[in-house]
């Protein structure tokens, strides 16, 4: 089944929302990497292991990749679990943020739970391009838990004759 996933084009940097939410992300990556040099008994040198496990705890791992034929960037990215209403995509012409948050809740049953891995999860990836596209040619599907975005790159003015 593929699933449209709205993309948001513009100025990410300008999107208030997007800001605020970049900047608590890090507070909690920072936070938790500061706790996890404080539980290993403030031990020098591992600064970098200490963020980076930090990094996968608050903001999850997801297996992507890019890839470019001539006019355009292809961005594959592993989002099992995820429904397209749970993902947002924010272009620009420099960069594409991808964000991916889903709540899992028990309902009350009969049932007792006495195993469950099921959690909510949120995951937040940021790509460079490493040329212009064009923000408002951007698209993006979910399709068997796999999120596909393709942006075209952007038409650079060509030089007639040479300037005097």
């Amino acid at each position: 089944m593929i699933n449209q996933v709205e993309v948001n084009r513009g100025d990410a940097a300008g999107d208030v929302s997007l800001l605020e939410e970049i900047k608590n992300v890090a507070n909690r990556i920072r936070e938790r990497a500061y706790h996890l040099f404080q539980s290993r008994g403030g031990e020098d040198g591992r600064d970098l292991e200490d963020w980076l496990a930090a990094e996968r705890e608050v903001i999850g791992a997801s297996a992507s990749e890019m890839t470019e034929d001539g006019a355009d960037y292809h961005v594959r990215m592993a989002l099992p679990g995820f429904g397209a209403n749970d993902v947002k995509v924010w272009a620009t012409p420099n960069e594409l943020i991808v964000k991916a948050e889903s709540a899992h809740g028990h309902e009350e049953t009969e049932e007792k739970i006495s195993h469950s891995e099921i959690s909510a999860s949120e995951i937040f990836r940021k790509f460079d391009f490493p040329e212009a596209v064009d923000a408002g040619l951007v698209t993006a599907c979910l399709e068997e838990g796999v999120l596909k975005i393709d942006a075209k790159k952007a038409v650079q003015p060509k030089q007639i004759g040479k300037a005097a």
